[in-house]
């Protein structure tokens, strides 16, 4: 596991926690290495358990609606939001909560068709086919 230490790691900030939510698929393992001060270099949000399997990431699965969610231990990481371009519309919404917990990079990247890439946070707002 690729980790670096970040300041203040453990520390979760930004929109307040829903009720009735939960963590993510694969999110223990996230927040344990942020307790230590231990966070990995890029994680993937994946809206698919078939995106991003070699990867440091957490899964969001069709079934989970996006605000019930604990999505605090992204505070200050550099995020990649992976979906299927069929999931464009939940896409935008957990972007939104993403973005409410304040993440030092999201990019977002739709797969099937043409591959549409977009920053959403960290580098010039822009939208790539």
């Amino acid at each position: 596991m690729h980790n670096h230490q970040i300041q203040h790691a453990s520390r979760h900030e930004g929109a307040a926690l829903p009720k009735n939510s939960r963590l993510p698929a694969f999110g223990k393992s996230i927040v344990a290495a942020r307790q230590k001060g231990l966070a990995p270099r890029d994680l993937v949000v994946s809206l698919d358990w078939s995106l991003g399997k070699m990867l440091h990431r957490v899964v969001i699965p069709d079934d989970t609606p996006a605000d019930r969610v604990d999505l605090r231990f992204v505070v200050g990481l550099d995020l990649w939001l992976a979906y299927r371009q069929d999931q464009a519309e939940k896409a935008r919404l957990v972007a939104d909560v993403l973005l409410a917990h304040n993440p030092k990079r999201l990019i977002s990247v739709g797969l099937g068709g043409l591959p549409v890439l977009m920053f959403l946070k960290g580098g010039e707002s822009c939208q790539r086919n």
